[in-house]
């Protein structure tokens, strides 16, 4: 489903690329009163649901957030020194807890959670192993995938002006991707940087490798649009309504996305 701004009352059903994409404000699900909220959500065979949310909310909401972690995860919020970054975890991942209970009929704080060998978080719930999500925070936005047909990866990066994106591109992407950049005048090759960068991250956290997998595969064209395939995975790109964000999603190619 897409939303105006600010996303207080749903339009129709909607898939795949089309009108730019809006953030949920940083409140908690229960106090966003949609049909989407209102009812038990299911989640159909061969779709995968995006979710996207403002991360920046009032002290509040962040205790709320915060009751709903485990023990691990509190202590993780712990080590993360700088107090923005903190908070923003702790939105995330409560947010993340809130999101999964929808699907689960199950209340937030109970939901348990495993890391596979390479790091990629999975649900550890006995009867809902069909169930994949994916999540990814940059500066102060959210992206959280769901799906019960496959698994699944997200990235979302903000364009970081201060980041050296093609010292960055010539260390880690593949050879003919950073001499294309280096042709391109400056705007444009830092949009196909993070265009490349959360393509290929969302790849590899859809396989459940994380960057150990390598960026530098599967080359991303600055040709390419709306979605780029592979052997195994669809990628789709994402475009939002504000600028300053790249970011992807990854899926079994015979499943569709939609926006709630």
């Amino acid at each position: 489903m897409r939303w105006a701004e600010p996303p207080q009352r749903p339009m129709s059903p909607s898939f795949g690329p089309g009108l730019p994409l809006y953030f949920r404000p940083p409140q908690a699900l229960r106090q966003q009163t949609d049909s989407v909220l209102a009812e038990t959500i299911a989640c159909p065979e061969n779709i995968v649901h995006v979710w996207g949310f403002h991360l920046d909310a009032q002290p509040e909401m962040l205790s709320y957030w915060r009751s709903l972690l485990s023990t691990e995860e509190r202590q993780r919020a712990e080590r993360i020194v700088q107090p923005q970054q903190v908070a923003r975890w702790v939105a995330a991942h409560g947010l993340k807890r809130e999101v999964l209970s929808l699907y689960l009929q199950k209340a937030a704080h109970e939901l348990r959670f495993v890391a596979l060998p390479d790091g990629k978080p999975v649900l550890h719930q006995p009867g809902h192993e069909k169930w994949h999500f994916n999540l990814s925070h940059s500066h102060q936005r959210l992206l959280i995938a769901v799906s019960c047909s496959g698994p699944v990866g997200v990235d979302i990066e903000y364009h970081d002006p201060s980041r050296p994106f093609l010292a960055l591109a010539q260390r880690f992407f593949h050879p003919d991707e950073a001499a294309a950049m280096t042709t391109m005048n400056e705007t444009l090759a830092r949009t196909q940087f993070y265009r490349a960068w959360v393509a290929k991250e969302a790849l590899l956290k859809a396989q459940g490798t994380g960057l150990r997998g390598g960026l530098s595969r599967w080359p991303v064209s600055a040709t390419e649009t709306g979605k780029m395939q592979t052997t195994s995975w669809t990628v789709h790109w994402l475009t939002f309504s504000e600028p300053g964000f790249s970011a992807a999603v990854a899926m079994r190619p015979e499943n569709q996305w939609c926006w709630v």
